[in-house]
C-alpha cells in the first residue's frame, strides 16, 4: 500500500488526542525542553492562564515531529495531531520519549490510547 493510500485510509479518521499525567511530582518543563530541541521540532511557549488544583500555571512548550505534536506542562502533556496521519519513526520517537516521562495515562482508568497507524 503506498503512503498516499494510507494517508487518505487515516484522514477520513479522527486525529490522534491523548492526555498524560505525572502525579508523583512537578517535572522541570525547561529542562525537557532544552533536551527536546536536540532532536524535534519547538513550535511555541504558551503562558498558561488556567490554574487550578491539576493544572499548574506554568509555560506550555509546543514541540513537534513530522505530524505529531506535544505540549508539555509540569504535570502533564497533551499529545495531539492536527490531521490523521500516519506516525512516523520521528513521531514514535517523540511518543516515546514523552511516555517515559509522565507516566500515568488519562484520568479515566479505563480509557484506551487512541489507535494509531505507522509508516513502514
Amino acid at each position: 500500500m503506498s503512503v498516499e493510500s494510507r494517508n487518505k485510509m487515516v484522514n477520513e479518521g479522527v486525529p490522534y488526542h491523548w492526555t498524560l499525567w505525572n502525579h508523583l511530582k512537578r517535572l522541570n518543563v525547561i529542562d525537557i525542553s532544552e533536551k527536546l530541541e536536540e532532536t524535534f521540532t519547538f513550535i511555541q511557549t504558551v503562558a498558561s492562564e488556567r490554574g487550578s488544583i491539576i493544572v499548574d500555571m506554568a509555560p506550555e512548550f509546543e514541540f513537534k515531529a513530522y505530524a505529531f505534536f506535544t505540549f508539555i506542562e509540569p504535570r502533564r502533556t497533551i499529545l495531539f495531531q492536527k490531521e490523521s496521519r500516519p506516525f512516523t519513526k520521528k513521531d514514535l520517537e517523540l511518543r516515546k520519549t514523552i511516555f517515559a516521562l509522565y507516566s500515568h495515562r488519562d484520568l479515566l482508568i479505563f480509557q484506551k490510547e487512541p489507535k494509531f497507524e505507522t509508516i513502514d
